[in-house]
């Protein structure tokens, strides 16, 4: 089975996530569930649609978005994310 890249990013402070859950520890779960193309990204301050935190999330997603794509494909310009929430 051929492995599709696949970048799960979770947010520490994730209002959809109960207190009680282990965000680091449900993505490593995840991530060895989805297999080898899986990337973990945690951002500490990171809320569910990541408010706030738009830059570091553009920062880890750019190197994951030239290995699938290419170079040219990298360049993210603002405004970095739509929230639906």
């Amino acid at each position: 089975m051929a492995e599709i890249p696949t970048m799960l990013v979770l947010g520490g402070e994730d209002e959809c996530m109960p207190k009680s859950v282990d965000g680091q520890a449900l993505g490593k779960r995840m991530q060895k569930a989805i297999g080898s193309g899986a990337q973990l990204t945690f951002i500490p301050k990171g809320t569910h649609s990541l408010e706030g935190t738009e830059e570091e999330f553009v920062k880890e997603l750019q190197p994951f978005v030239k290995q699938c794509f290419g170079p040219a494909a990298a360049t993210i310009k603002p405004p970095y994310l739509y929230s639906c929430t």
